[in-house]
């Protein structure tokens, strides 16, 4: 049995969908800063089911390691995280 899929994201060029139940609930565009450990990624929404996503840019970080990436957010406005607090499931 395998899991069941909560979202999907899309990441294309430098642009991300989030889709929620087969809608896109989050869209627009990201930077990536590869120099920091962990990187840094960046992301500003252009479509979002949450507004308070809309103010600019959310910091984050993230870590790539074979197909799975792992990322976790800041708030908007806040600085990143420090590291990555995922969790199966997050």
């Amino acid at each position: 049995m395998s899991p069941e899929i909560d979202a999907i994201v899309e990441l294309q060029g430098s642009e991300f969908k989030v889709i929620k139940s087969g809608t896109a609930a989050y869209e627009g565009r990201f930077t990536l800063n590869p120099r920091t450990s962990p990187h840094g990624i960046a992301l500003i929404y252009t479509a979002s089911i949450q507004p308070f996503f809309l103010g600019g840019p959310r910091p984050g970080v993230f870590q790539i390691e074979g197909d799975t990436l792992k990322w976790c957010f800041g708030v908007v406005g806040q600085p990143a995280p420090e590291g990555l607090n995922t969790f199966p499931g997050s």
